[in-house]
């Protein structure tokens, strides 16, 4: 139950945003954090240096066993058959109108297993539809314990650099991701656009 009353998810780093002197509130069915020093200081932290985003109210929904492939082709616009192992693919989920629910990421994590992310507001939709495609050889599952952290500026790549030493920098191409150790925890270390994102424990 969240502060207002309204029953949320809490994301892992919900301690750490506390004593880091966050201001939370809900957002999109998330107690996430709104602000730590203001809009203006932190806009130039990102655009100078690097910021640290939660994103962990995206959602993260796995879709695996041996239907998995066939259930996403008949869910998405796009040809998932095409996603190479640790690759990626900007997709999108229509109605049954035609009309766009949604754009997503969709990851190819093992031969028969792939992560989908949309946006927070549209999971439980997007969630819907899949599943109405899923055969029984296919699951769909939404995955809240899931978390996704995006560090993003100019000095982002230094920041997981320092973190993740066997994949630095420009070494993680954009629709690409991999495996990677942080001590004991090994997360899915992926980069999309201009952004480097970690997601733990994947």
């Amino acid at each position: 139950m969240g502060e207002t009353g309204v029953e949320v998810e809490h994301t892992p780093l919900e301690d750490e945003h506390r004593a880091l002197g966050a201001r939370l509130g809900p957002f999109a069915g998330w107690m996430m954090p709104i602000e730590y020093e203001g809009t203006l200081a932190e806009h130039r932290a990102v655009r100078e240096a690097v910021g640290l985003f939660d994103l962990t109210h995206l959602g993260k929904l796995v879709v695996d066993r041996k239907g998995a492939l066939g259930t996403l082709q008949r869910a998405l616009t796009n040809d998932v058959s095409r996603i190479a192992m640790g690759g990626a693919q900007y997709n999108m989920v229509l109605n049954e109108r035609g009309g766009i629910v949604d754009d997503l990421i969709v990851y190819r994590l093992e031969e028969r297993r792939y992560l989908l992310v949309p946006n927070a507001a549209n999971t439980t939709r997007v969630h819907e539809l899949v599943l109405k495609h899923a055969d029984a050889a296919g699951g769909v599952v939404s995955r809240t314990d899931l978390c996704l952290i995006a560090p993003q500026g100019p000095r982002s790549f230094d920041l997981v650099g320092r973190l993740l030493p066997r994949r630095t920098g420009r070494r993680v191409q954009v629709r690409l991701h991999g495996r990677a150790r942080v001590r004991a925890v090994r997360p899915r270390v992926a980069r999309g656009g201009a952004v480097a994102r970690a997601a733990c424990p994947g």
